[in-house]
């Protein structure tokens, strides 16, 4: 949510809570806006209960993003209908997260969708940041790594991160 709060394509962030009983009320709450479509840009098993939350909106579209064939596999995932009118399924071969939600702008119809990664950052965040960094020089080239990942499959061991740093220097 932090991610998405200086965002100038989205008018309002909804956060809530983990668990059944706050799955529900974001479900009715999102009824009562009488909203027209739900997308769920995540082809993991759910953790937020995201399928439930779709189908309570009541909208008519509900598009979900899936790595499974259709059938039990997209079933089993809560992928299928009832709770979501629209299954994506990025070609087998794209397996970085920001190419496979490349995915979803093509199903609504963007040929050559942008892939270049955008950030949006508020005045607060700005100001926060100036606070890590008063030393360095206003100027110049600046990198910031963002170093871990929650599985361990997805992390680099640091000799990796040493040599990619060397050969920036």
């Amino acid at each position: 949510a932090p991610l998405l709060e200086g965002c100038r394509h989205v008018s309002e962030v909804i956060v809530w809570s983990p668990g059944l009983m706050a799955a529900l009320r974001i479900g009715w709450r999102l009824r009562r806006s009488r909203c027209e479509m739900v997308i769920v840009p995540r082809a993991d098993p759910d953790q937020a209960w995201a399928p439930l939350v779709a189908l309570m909106a009541g909208a008519p579209r509900r598009v979900t993003l899936t790595d499974a064939a259709s059938g039990w596999g997209r079933c089993k995932r809560l992928q299928s209908a009832p709770f979501f009118t629209e299954a994506v399924r990025p070609p087998a071969h794209v397996r970085h997260e920001r190419l496979r939600r490349l995915a979803l702008a093509q199903h609504f119809g963007v040929v050559q969708p942008d892939d270049r990664l955008e950030s949006w950052a508020t005045a607060a965040d700005m100001a926060r940041a100036e606070g890590f960094f008063p030393t360095l020089p206003t100027s110049g080239l600046r990198v910031a790594f963002g170093i871990g990942a929650s599985m361990a499959m997805r992390r680099w061991p640091a000799e990796r991160y040493v040599r990619l740093i060397d050969r920036l220097a």
